[in-house]
């Protein structure tokens, strides 16, 4: 049967639906341009791994049932926009308690208040009965306000909160954990490619039940960009932080410190050398890394461009050592073959001195690449492919584990009609590992899509797709 609406989506549905009344009937009232987009869908989806194990695995699908209202204000300094996704979800289990109705409801806003200040509001409500293992929800909620301290000076200020059910990558096991915390970035600029930066972030992380691995942490931090002369610059940056966690009753230090030599050979093409150096203090005992690299930077900006390198990584414990080759990376670059096909490759490295994901797994070395490619096969089909691979490195001596995680998936969309959609996709999970907490798997996922949905698209909304939305449909983020 199916479960009613809690008492608190009550209000924030009726003021939802009262917007939407407003909208319909007055808009010369309410002093916007108000946009309107409905949308009604079926969507069937099949796993064969659910639970993710090796052996035993469980055949499951079921049926999503949904409708889609956004609704958009705009006025000249003043961008809002609502969504509320009711979904019933039909479960393949012949108990009716296991079918679920979800009210899903979002709100996105962008102000500028001033010519000096901007500010940038999201909330997300992921509607949920209960907690169902191989289902994850998320509220999230991010603040953000930039302000302009003066012609030279920028602060940037971001407070975020989630709410979460989701799979734990060292155990594989679902838990429920709350993450909020807030930073603020201070950017000077004094000459066109001269630039200081100061930072203070702070996080808190509770799983419910508790675990060992709730904590919180403080992380300031300092970066300074300076240029000699056109030809030649420098980049300086240093970052402490300080982790407690609750249950083990201990603390882990972590400095980090680096110096990069930049020589520019064109504005869009760099060479540079750098040293990093990382110190932990774990458990009473210390932890050296030294990281010399050498590597190109090309056409970089803030979303797009290909950043290569090499290092050696030397790791040095109290009792032992241990040296390996580092690739350093960062590449986001679109490249289109034609006017109906683009190729999108995206890669990135990383080292984390504590990894964020379990207390015990300590220093944390991450490797990612991905590629998507989309093509508009003819005027009404369009077909894309993709592909991505993650490896986990954990270093520490009573640790030296190593996941891998390869992903592959494809999809079509047929749009004959203006007002209708049919979608399908697949996608291969293959993880392995080499930890007794989790088991290798491989799972074949499927899904089939029939939308109806108005014949207008939004209006200005930007420059497309974000680097963020790109790597997580590449990655497969939302796949769980």
């Amino acid at each position: 049967m199916v479960k009613l609406i809690s008492m608190n989506f009550v209000r924030p549905l009726a003021i939802m639906l009262l917007v939407l009344f407003c909208s319909a009937t007055t808009p010369a009232v309410c002093g916007m341009n108000v946009q309107f987009h409905p949308m009604l869908y079926v969507s069937g989806h099949y796993t064969d791994n659910e639970d993710q194990t090796t052996t035993h695995k469980n055949e499951t699908y079921h049926t999503v049932y949904g409708s889609l209202f956004l609704i958009r204000f705009v006025e000249k300094n003043t961008t809002v926009d609502l969504t509320y996704n009711p979904e019933y979800i039909d479960r393949e289990s012949g108990d009716e308690d296991g079918d679920s109705l979800e009210h899903n409801a979002s709100l996105k806003a962008t102000v500028q208040a001033s010519p000096k200040v901007s500010m940038d509001l999201s909330l997300n409500y992921d509607g949920h009965d209960n907690d169902v293992d191989n289902e994850s929800w998320e509220h999230t909620g991010k603040f953000t306000t930039t302000m302009a301290l003066s012609r030279k000076t920028q602060m940037e200020t971001i407070l975020d909160y989630s709410n979460a059910f989701e799979r734990r990558r060292s155990t594989g096991t679902y838990r429920e954990y709350t993450d909020h915390g807030g930073s603020v970035i201070v950017v000077h600029q004094f000459g066109s490619m001269n630039q200081l930066s100061l930072s203070l972030d702070y996080r808190r992380v509770d799983y419910e039940p508790p675990v060992l691995e709730d904590y919180d942490s403080w992380s300031p931090g300092i970066s300074l960009a300076y240029w000699l002369n056109p030809c030649w610059g420098i980049n300086v940056t240093g970052s402490y932080e300080k982790i407690d966690y609750d249950l083990l009753n201990r603390e882990v230090e972590s400095a980090t410190g680096s110096l990069r030599v930049v020589n520019c050979i064109s504005p869009h093409f760099k060479f540079y050398s750098q040293y990093k150096h990382i110190h932990t203090q774990r458990d009473g005992n210390s932890e050296e890394s030294y990281l010399p690299s050498l590597g190109f930077d090309w056409d970089v900006t803030r979303d797009a461009g290909v950043s290569l390198g090499v290092g050696y990584l030397y790791q040095e414990w109290d009792n032992q050592t241990n040296g390996r080759l580092f690739m350093d990376a960062d590449v986001f670059k679109q490249v289109n073959l034609s006017r109906h096909a683009n190729v999108i490759l995206t890669a990135a490295s990383s080292i984390d001195p504590t990894s964020d994901d379990d207390a015990d797994l300590g220093f944390q070395i991450q490797y990612r690449g991905g590629v998507l490619f989309t093509w508009d096969l003819m005027e009404n089909l369009s077909a894309d492919l993709r592909g991505s691979w993650v490896r986990d490195e954990f270093t520490q001596p009573d640790v030296d584990r190593t996941d891998n995680t390869l992903n592959l998936g494809t999809g079509l969309t047929w749009s004959r009609w203006r007002w209708a959609t049919i979608e399908f996709a697949y996608s291969y999970e293959d993880y392995r590992t080499d930890s007794d907490q989790r088991e290798d798997y491989q799972e074949h996922r499927g899904t089939v899509t029939f939308r109806l949905h108005s014949v207008f698209d939004w209006t200005g909304q930007g420059e497309g797709p974000t680097r963020e939305a790109v790597e997580s449909r590449i990655y497969s983020l939302n796949s769980q």
